[in-house]
């Protein structure tokens, strides 16, 4: 990580307001440093909750987990998505 120092100055109407802004970038310490990328594999369990996602997220949301295909689920999608002629 790094720390700014940013400083602005007022000037004139007709100056550019470029030449008043002065900005200095400082290293952090070797403390704060941290890698940005692993060739580890990271479990998905451990990359969501370090996010705090505790469920589905998006369509998967809405999955019932105890579905089953069978013929009477084959007539509720097919009597729902039906192409009315």
């Amino acid at each position: 990580m790094t720390h700014a120092d940013d400083r602005i100055t007022p000037g004139t109407r007709n100056e550019d307001p470029r030449e008043h802004i002065s900005a200095r970038i400082y290293p952090g310490g070797a403390h704060q440093h941290r890698t940005l990328f692993t060739e580890l594999p990271v479990p998905i369990g451990e990359l969501m909750k370090g996010q705090g996602i505790d469920g589905p997220q998006g369509l998967a949301a809405f999955v019932d987990p105890e579905w089953e295909l069978d013929a009477e689920s084959e007539q509720f999608l097919k009597a729902i998505f039906a192409e009315d002629d």
